[in-house]
């Protein structure tokens, strides 16, 4: 990860979006990485993906469902 590389976090998009699509609006949007909620987490890793980091847990506030 450069200082000046984009990265696109895992909250602007709505739960249940395809990792596959993630990728493709991380890539129109010249994006250079994607994060990942922790319950996305095994699922990257075990299609061999690196994961450099993790959004932060928010679905224990109100209305974060």
């Amino acid at each position: 990860m450069g200082p000046d590389d984009l990265v696109l976090r895992a909250g602007t998009l709505p739960r249940g979006v395809p990792f596959a699509e993630r990728l493709r609006a991380a890539s129109a949007g010249n994006y250079a990485w994607v994060s990942l909620w922790g319950r996305d987490y095994a699922a990257a890793r075990a299609e061999g993906l690196r994961v450099a980091e993790l959004g932060s847990a928010w679905w224990w506030l109100p209305g974060g469902d």
